[in-house]
């Protein structure tokens, strides 16, 4: 039967230091240091990648032709009956890859700064149990793969990837589990919040319910490690949502007198970029028609991110 389990799991990153010697007592207190290889892909444009592994695995480059020169999928041998795979894959949803699937369990992970759906189970008629990942970016799925579920190994090899990723400009293929949140970037000159950061979120039956959702994700954005992709939030920490309402393609958002405090014009300017962007990009993946979206504070459509 299967399981379905759905939360936001955030991965904290595996300190592997080694393993200690047992040879004379000399040496029992000796570390011995992981050496390690780097392998880049810089053939994909905006979805070139990078991973650091250990230097014992065995790598094997597997190429169907599919992105020029880029390599499709590398193969790496760990151990004895112990793989790790990673695939790129495009114009292809992710939930196709999951379909040969018997799931054992479902959950959403942060992979290489990016939102995954992953999932341990079986293929039909096959015995071993495999955790998969998808990870989505622009056009392109990464496929990240292991025989061995939890291994040590496979989440060390998880938080040794960096996937590139041109936030500003990539287009998305439409995914009713796959939605924007809007930030600002370090350094930019404008006051208008161009970036995004993707997410997943559980489809609603009525679709309007996922305004309070995203807003809330945006209002709690601890868990998106924006810090590495060199985006901020100008939403104060812990503004809260009070109330909303949608009608006549009208959308009204309410929040708390924390949403005003602090800042000036082009911080107001990017808070209200953030939020309406947000808003707006609901239109992207769902049938809601949203034309304007109305910023509240305390009940009161007045005085509303005024620096």
């Amino acid at each position: 039967m299967k399981k379905y389990l759905f939360f936001l799991l955030v991965l904290i990153p595996l300190l592997i230091s080694g393993c200690f010697g047992f040879g004379d007592n000399s040496d029992q207190d000796q570390v011995k240091e992981v050496e390690y290889e780097l392998y880049r892909n810089e053939s994909i444009g905006e979805a070139n990648f990078k991973v650091k592994y250990a230097k014992e695995w065995r790598l094997e480059e597997i190429s169907n032709g599919l992105f020029g020169t880029s390599t499709d999928e590398l193969l790496f041998k760990v151990g004895l009956n112990h793989r790790i795979s990673l695939k790129v894959l495009k114009d292809i949803q992710a939930e196709a890859l999951f379909e040969p699937y018997t799931y054992e369990e479902i959950t959403q992970t942060e992979v290489s700064r990016f939102i995954g759906k992953r999932i341990v189970g079986y293929k039909e008629n096959e015995e071993k149990k495999e955790e998969v990942i998808a990870v989505s970016n622009g056009l392109y799925i990464y496929l990240l793969s292991t025989n061995k579920p939890d291994s040590p190994e496979f989440i060390e090899f998880l938080n040794n990837i960096t996937i590139d990723n041109n936030l500003n400009e990539i287009e998305v293929t439409p995914d009713k589990s796959i939605f924007k949140l809007y930030f600002a970037r370090n350094g930019q000159e404008n006051c208008q919040a161009s970036y995004y950061r993707e997410i997943y979120l559980n489809p609603e039956a009525e679709e309007f319910a996922l305004i309070p959702k995203i807003v809330m994700a945006i209002l709690r954005p601890g868990e998106l490690a924006l810090e590495n992709l060199e985006l901020f939030t100008s939403i104060p920490l812990g503004t809260k949502l009070l109330s909303y309402g949608y009608d006549n393609n009208k959308v009204i958002v309410n929040f708390d007198l924390t949403l005003n405090e602090g800042g000036g014009s082009c911080m107001m300017e990017l808070r209200r970029s953030q939020i309406e962007k947000t808003l707006f990009s609901l239109n992207e993946n769902t049938d809601l028609d949203i034309r304007e979206v109305e910023i509240w504070v305390n009940n009161s459509p007045d005085e509303v991110l005024q620096p």
